[in-house]
């Protein structure tokens, strides 16, 4: 066995753990595709951002008005089960580079509040049409209070706790890595690298999503 190979066992193992800790969603992102090696499937959720805002003067009314729209939106969720409500940085951006966003703080120029709509897409039969459809029949139900408004997002596709495909991943890697290492020429070397980079998500379709690690193969020609 290579050392490349071995490199990727070894941190394969060290991830497994991690892997299985708390489920956190994330929401792929549109951009170009990183890497030539990707776990594709069909994304968990269908999922929508949305502001919660208040046109209250005052600005202790406004603050509490916001809180208690917030509220009636979870509190509606809990009965319905294909509808999942994220605040927090639990919801996360996974474009490459990008940080993490707090999605349940008051902004100190707007007043807002936002919340991510998640419903339930892996395995049942909808599209992201009747998700949207879903999302806003569930939003007309709820009777806000009196000068609260919500506005809405832009519809994306999400995943649930991508680190679980990190050991599915790797073993795609190492086989990539080996095939390319029985291609070189006699004396040829390559360098693996970014292994421990987290578990990306990429938007295919309208109903697919692309898992990868972004991880870089470097190859030296003698």
């Amino acid at each position: 066995m290579n050392r490349i190979i071995v490199t990727i066992i070894a941190v394969m193992t060290s991830f497994v753990a991690w892997a299985g800790s708390s489920s956190f969603v994330v929401i792929a992102f549109s951009d170009r595709q990183y890497v030539s090696t990707v776990l594709r499937q069909q994304a968990d959720y269908v999922t929508m951002p949305v502001s919660v805002l208040s046109d209250q003067k005052d600005p202790i009314l406004r603050f509490a008005e916001i809180r208690d729209a917030k509220r009636l939106i979870q509190k509606k969720a809990e009965g319905n089960p294909d509808i999942t409500i994220r605040s927090g940085p639990v919801t996360l951006s996974a474009k490459p580079a990008a940080k993490s966003f707090d999605i349940s703080s008051y902004s100190s120029g707007s007043s807002e509040a936002d919340i991510h709509i998640l419903v339930s897409f892996k395995g049942k039969d909808r599209d992201v049409f009747t998700c949207a459809t879903m999302i806003r029949t569930f939003l007309n139900s709820i009777t806000l209070p009196e000068k609260a408004k919500i506005q809405l997002g832009s519809i994306r596709l999400a995943a649930d706790n991508p680190e679980q495909y990190r050991p599915a991943l790797l073993q795609m890697i190492s086989k990539d890595v080996a095939k390319t290492k029985e291609n070189l020429a006699a004396g040829g070397q390559a360098q693996l690298s970014g292994l421990e980079s987290p578990v990306l998500v990429r938007q295919a379709d309208d109903e697919n999503i692309e898992l990868f690690i972004n991880y870089q193969l470097d190859v030296e020609m003698k």
